[in-house]
């Protein structure tokens, strides 16, 4: 049996979530709360209703790997403030080991996502110091986890690859960690479409004289996959939309199926790129952030 709150489920199916009273603390967040957000650090703060609409539901994956008699070892590559690993730990307590990567340690150490949960409403001040925190750990995470093969049940990253600058060695290294039953959801991110030109694209594969889409070079690699989120939002817009002409009203935007990168573990994936050059967009203009990756197919890949 899980140790956890069966409450009204704002995602949408029978499946234990977070405590009603904690989502609607989220909605009406104290102003504290609400300037954390703001402060140019929203991404840090998603939490597991903002992973579901980047890379799916990740409970059926854990739900699915309880009962064996140990813990669910789950890591989270750009985990910021760590509101989606103090989500899990909300709902599953201590049935999962929880990790995190950062690659400062102002992006989010221990004490800043205890003080982040307890103001998004996940726990009190009391409970927050009695909880086990989540193992988080600093350094660029490019240049190689620091981790065992086939360590981990499940590794996620959500809206953080587009920063790390080798970004398919990143890759390669979440294929060597996982478990031979793991899996990995990774937010990718690839293209950044209200960027200009020739920097609208955060990973650039060229062969020869061509360049290869990310999405297409990966469907070289049975273990990879490309898959999309299910439509999230109001299923109602279509019909809206139908009737703002003769009305004259704005259209109403339909959410989007988000596409992200599934991999199955293999202990030595070897993608066959090399990297040629990184270019940090935010040392081009202070309003862009990420880094350009370019590779070059190997003359072996």
């Amino acid at each position: 049996m899980h140790s956890r709150p069966l409450e009204p489920n704002r995602l949408g199916d029978d499946r234990p979530t977070l405590p009603f009273l904690t989502l609607i603390s989220r909605w009406f967040a104290p102003a504290e709360t609400r300037r954390l957000v703001r402060r140019k650090k929203p991404s840090r703060t998603r939490g597991l209703i903002e992973v579901r609409r980047r890379i799916g539901d990740l409970r059926p994956l854990i739900d699915a790997r309880l009962g064996q008699g140990r813990p669910v070892r789950i890591l989270e590559v750009g985990c910021g403030f760590g509101a989606a690993l103090m989500d899990l730990r909300k709902l599953y307590g201590d049935q999962v080991e929880l990790h995190g990567i950062n690659r400062y340690e102002h992006h989010g150490n221990w004490r800043r996502i205890r003080r982040t949960a307890v103001r998004m409403g996940l726990f009190s001040d009391e409970e927050s110091r009695a909880v086990t925190p989540p193992a988080v750990a600093f350094y660029d995470a490019g240049e190689g986890l620091r981790h065992e093969t086939g360590y981990f049940d499940l590794v996620y990253s959500q809206a953080s690859v587009f920063m790390v600058p080798d970004k398919i060695r990143l890759l390669e290294e979440i294929s060597r960690v996982l478990r031979p039953d793991g899996i990995a959801r990774i937010d990718v991110w690839v293209r950044r479409k209200r960027f200009p030109k020739p920097y609208d694209y955060v990973i650039i594969i060229r062969e020869g004289d061509r360049e290869i889409p990310f999405w297409d070079y990966i469907k070289r690699f049975p273990t990879m996959k490309r898959r999309r989120t299910q439509r999230q939002g109001l299923k109602w817009t279509r019909w809206l939309n139908r009737l703002r002409k003769p009305l004259g009203l704005p259209r109403i935007p339909h959410p989007k199926k988000k596409p992200y990168l599934e991999m199955k573990p293999h202990p030595a994936l070897d993608l066959g790129l090399r990297l040629v050059e990184t270019t940090n967009l935010n040392d081009l203009n202070p309003d862009w952030y990420g880094v350009q990756s370019v590779y070059e197919v190997r003359g072996d890949g």
